[in-house]
């Protein structure tokens, strides 16, 4: 089940009014116009074609005009930010004046790939900042940069020490308002019961600082966050409550998108209290003001999770083949190919595929599975979980970019428990055991983790790598928000850069492939060729998420699979086991119970 998170990464931008006083065209914030110190104003495409006309000769002032440029993108179309504030960027760091306002387009930058999701390079552009003009570091600002990029690359600890400080910093309304929103999320998503109980107290100062500048959408989305920690605190009766408040603000103001987030939210409460007709009702609500935001478009990503938590819904229902037509129609619209709405027919790797967000992808496919199995169709559920498995194998270099590894490393294993279930159903023995080294390969993520892989670049070298990801992020943003007729360049734009991508990867000798990527599958075949003999037997655990214990046994020509039922006990007696061990105490009373398991 999906929630919505309502953030604005462009709550705030950098204003420095002295900076308009440089140059003969500056850019008002109000009117979203550029103006003559005569008087007279202008939209972009005019500021463009004076610096086309090599008409401003200065180079500070040149400088300004890029920003300026990049400054009226920013809430449009941050790809052409960026583009801008670089352009601006490069010209002041040929100032080495100790006034140069570099440090404002190193900001901006940040700013804007925040926004398209490229976190890492928010973080070096912030730092940037922070080294060209140190008292941006004492900035509220700077921290709400920080706070958002590591709660995007799933550094939540980082993200809420970073969230705190901006608060602390904070002192003007609108950056108050920002930081507490951000240090929130980070919060909500660390998801302890210490830090759920800090994000309502925090969401309640939220409301009480929206209601006193009386916004209604301010308002209106405070109620909303308010409602997520009241529902993950369990206090669903409190939590439909703050949703009530929230869905009546965004009727108010005809926030129709907003709106179906809030209904979305809603319609989970519901499912936790097993109402689970009143959250169908809810969803289709949601999927109606979905629609009419963009206009009766048939797919949209904006559609998927939506069809997804229907499917949620009817598999409690016992409505199986619904469920599993709406899980279908969220696989479709989380991808780029519309073609086929059949159950059975799943995503499959090529080349024209696009996935419009990867860990979502994996989720539905294994809630699709799981479907599939409680209906009893067997062969669905296999095939979902065997392409499930491929995917995992495709998105293995990259998954972490939105989400914490350790949330990746709990949740892939999960997937594999379940796959192995599914697999021994089928009789596919030699997939089980596929699977449950695939779920122990997955433990050995962070030694192979991208990081680590990056740190063996030169400088060179690094600066490719990061301009290369950069145009690709950016390129995928602009595919992700384009209109059909564009999509088709957009996506052959965007293969060309993953090629070279790939080539530039290859280049990089195997040490750096040895980090990056996992180690190769290990299967029965394999196991059975290269490592047993005829008096050699191999035993192998997997100790699934739902307390069961796989035990595989491989001979040289054979496989034999026990599933044991843990007690609820089982994981304390090994917690014991391991105290006796490195205590020196006698390890057999500790060490029989899990012998004779």
């Amino acid at each position: 089940m999906r929630y919505y998170i309502i953030t604005q990464l462009l709550f705030f931008l950098f204003i420095l009014s002295s900076e308009a006083q440089q140059i003969k065209y500056y850019y008002d914030d109000e009117k979203e116009k550029f103006v003559c110190k005569q008087g007279a104003d202008f939209g972009p495409e005019k500021m463009r074609n004076i610096i086309a006309a090599n008409t401003i000769k200065d180079g500070d002032s040149l400088a300004c005009c890029y920003y300026r440029l990049g400054r009226y993108y920013m809430k449009k179309n941050p790809i052409e930010a960026i583009k801008f504030h670089e352009i601006g960027a490069s010209l002041r760091e040929t100032n080495k004046d100790k006034d140069s306002l570099l440090w404002m387009s190193y900001a901006n930058l940040a700013i804007a790939h925040n926004q398209i999701e490229y976190y890492e390079k928010a973080l070096y552009y912030v730092d940037k900042a922070i080294e060209v003009y140190p008292q941006f570091g004492d900035n509220a600002k700077a921290h709400i940069l920080f706070c958002q990029a590591y709660f995007g690359i799933g550094e939540f600890e980082k993200s809420i020490e970073a969230g705190h400080i901006a608060v602390q910093l904070a002192n003007v309304d609108a950056t108050i308002g920002q930081a507490k929103e951000e240090l929130f999320f980070a919060l909500k998503e660390k998801c302890t019961p210490e830090s759920l109980n800090k994000a309502l107290k925090i969401a309640e100062n939220i409301v009480i600082l929206y209601e006193s500048k009386d916004n209604t959408e301010d308002i209106a989305r405070a109620y909303d966050h308010k409602g997520k920690v009241l529902h993950y605190l369990e206090l669903y009766e409190k939590a439909l409550g703050s949703y009530n408040i929230a869905q009546e603000k965004y009727q108010k103001i005809e926030n129709t998108i907003d709106l179906a987030f809030t209904l979305n939210n809603k319609a989970f409460t519901y499912y936790e209290l097993e109402k689970w007709q009143k959250a169908i009702n809810l969803l289709k609500k949601a999927l109606n003001l979905k629609q009419k935001h963009h206009k009766n478009a048939p797919y949209e990503f904006d559609y998927a999770s939506t069809y997804e938590n229907l499917g949620d819904n009817y598999v409690e229902l016992h409505n199986i083949d619904t469920a599993l037509y709406h899980y279908q129609l969220a696989l479709i619209n989380l991808t780029n190919n519309f073609r086929n709405q059949d159950i059975s027919t799943n995503p499959v790797i090529t080349d024209s595929i696009y996935i419009y967000n990867k860990p979502d992808l994996l989720r539905v496919l294994d809630l699709k599975a799981q479907a599939a199995l409680k209906a009893k169709k067997i062969d669905l559920a296999h095939d979902t979980y065997q392409e499930l498995d491929n995917w995992i194998n495709e998105f293995y270099k990259d998954l972490s970019t939105n989400q914490s590894k350790l949330t990746w490393i709990a949740r892939a294993h999960e997937m594999y428990s379940r796959a192995i279930q599914v697999a021994l159903k089928k009789g596919d023995k030699a997939k089980a055991f596929q699977y449950a080294e695939k779920a122990r390969a997955v433990l050995l993520w962070q030694s192979h983790s991208q990081q680590a892989a990056l740190s063996l670049l030169d400088e060179e070298k690094r600066e490719k790598y990061d301009n290369l990801l950069a145009q690709i992020r950016q390129t995928d943003y602009k595919y992700r928000d384009a209109i059909d007729k564009e999509k088709n360049k957009l996506k052959t734009e965007l293969d060309a850069l993953n090629r070279q991508f790939e080539q530039f990867e290859n280049s990089l000798g195997e040490s750096y492939a040895q980090r990056k990527y996992q180690p190769k599958d290990i299967t029965l075949d394999g196991v059975q060729a290269d490592i047993l003999n005829e008096t050699t037997a191999l035993v192998e655990y997997h100790w699934s998420a739902d307390n069961m214990l796989y035990i595989f046994t491989l001979t040289k020509n054979d496989i034999h699979v026990d599933t044991v039922r843990l007690s609820d006990d089982f994981e304390a007696q090994i917690s014991s086991f391991l105290t006796a061990i490195n205590s020196s105490y006698n390890i057999v009373d500790s060490g029989y119970p899990i012998y004779q398991k």
